[in-house]
């Protein structure tokens, strides 16, 4: 059974009142039954069971609310790709327990703006991921960016993922870090120049394998990688 983001009640002290689309989902497709029990979120860390005592109009009893470990501060830079591949990484991030994806905009990604329609899909994307994972925190998506407007100051590690003399593993004490970015090029990898600019920002080149792979796998792959550590 999916988590239910209950917004605007921050530490669920307040009732609980689910939206009317997850009312419609609890109702017509879940078919809960009084006595069954439902996850709820804040969407800022706090979990809790609703055991429902009524159906019309659903009430119910909140259980204990505890607090979920909050996701690694792990950012992957994902360059904007083919719409339905970039669903399926959004997805697949949020399922991975990802802290934040930036979408990115390169040399050779075929567009560097993306819709309104299109950044809401997203959005829906990661939300639904989200409660299907139980996760008690969203992931933060945010807008596409150049790749010379990200500030790799920001983060303790950087790396990026692509086949190069230069390439290394990663290090032994990556776990150490408290926040770290990942990159991956667009289909036919990042440029010459933007690779020699990455290294000069100090950001750690890694080689994925013996095969190319497609953006949205590198992500996962580099993302996992990562988080493992």
């Amino acid at each position: 059974m999916p988590i239910f983001i209950i917004k605007n009640n921050p530490g669920l002290q307040n009732p609980i009142v689910f939206s009317e689309d997850d009312l419609r989902h609890i109702k017509k497709s879940l078919r809960v039954k009084l006595g069954e029990e439902l996850l709820v979120t804040d969407n800022q860390g706090a979990l809790a069971a609703f055991k429902v005592t009524a159906l019309d109009p659903l009430c119910g009893e909140l259980g204990a609310v505890k607090t979920q470990v909050a996701p690694k501060d792990l950012t992957v830079c994902l360059p904007l790709i083919e719409q339905k591949n970039l669903e399926w990484a959004v997805q697949k991030l949020t399922e991975l327990n990802v802290a934040k994806v930036q979408l990115l905009s390169t040399e050779r990604t075929q567009k560097n703006i993306l819709s309104s329609a299109k950044w809401e899909r997203l959005l829906s994307v990661a939300e639904n991921a989200q409660k299907q994972c139980l996760r008690a925190y969203p992931l933060q998506l945010q807008p596409v960016k150049a790749l010379q407007e990200i500030k790799f100051s920001d983060f303790d590690f950087c790396v990026a993922g692509f086949i190069a003399d230069h390439s290394q593993e990663l290090p032994r004490d990556l776990g150490q870090h408290q926040k770290i970015a990942v990159l991956v090029g667009p289909e036919g990898g990042f440029t010459d120049s933007e690779m020699s600019y990455l290294l000069e920002q100090g950001v750690v080149a890694t080689n994925l394998g013996l095969t190319v792979l497609r953006s949205e796998t590198a992500a996962i792959v580099l993302a996992d990688r990562v988080l493992l550590h």
